[in-house]
């Protein structure tokens, strides 16, 4: 997680905006269709990385309005959607972990 965040921003921000980010994305029916009817590649160059950059931001305004300690390491997370290299690993991962868990989830509900 440092790799995208750096060292400086604590563990427990780190996953309350991986989990932030993911929880959105697997609650969201069109994003999980994308995820369940295409693969890897063309579910990375669809709606993903935008609706992760929302999602950031979402996550961002949660995070800090619940404590407002967290405020300068989640202003420092944000900072990511503007660094297009640290962006772009970030959406990766997260779109990998997302169409994975999407369609592993397909698998095991079906009859």
């Amino acid at each position: 997680m440092n790799e995208f965040f750096g060292a400086d921003i604590s563990e427990e921000n780190q996953i309350s905006m991986i989990a932030g980010v993911f929880g959105k994305a697997v609650e969201d029916e069109a994003l999980v269709a994308q995820a369940k009817s295409n693969t890897l590649g063309k579910f990375a160059i669809g709606d993903a990385p935008n609706q992760i950059k929302n999602w950031m931001i979402e996550t961002h305004g949660e995070q800090t309005e619940r404590n407002e300690q967290n405020t300068r390491q989640m202003d420092q997370i944000k900072s990511i959607l503007f660094e297009e290299e640290k962006f772009e690993k970030f959406a990766s991962a997260m779109i990998t972990a997302i169409h994975k868990a999407v369609r592993e989830q397909g698998r095991s509900s079906a009859p």
